[in-house]
């Protein structure tokens, strides 16, 4: 099964991996990286990375609970 580099990205957010570290693994620049981060926070309305993580696991539940 292959993953969109979406999925990858939000994987290793949830990891509790650095921007640094997720954009040397995935082959982004870190500022590119933290632009994705921010649009995640700006579209599940978090104000924090923690936040975001937990809205993350939150929709990841739902999508296989179903």
């Amino acid at each position: 099964e292959s993953r969109g580099l979406g999925d990858v990205y939000k994987r290793q957010l949830v990891e509790g991996k650095t921007s640094k570290l997720i954009a040397k693994q995935i082959g982004l620049s870190p500022r590119t990286v933290e632009m994705h981060r921010a649009k995640l926070m700006r579209k599940f309305t978090a104000t924090t990375s923690s936040e975001l993580v937990n809205r993350l696991l939150g929709v990841a539940r739902q999508n296989t609970a179903g």
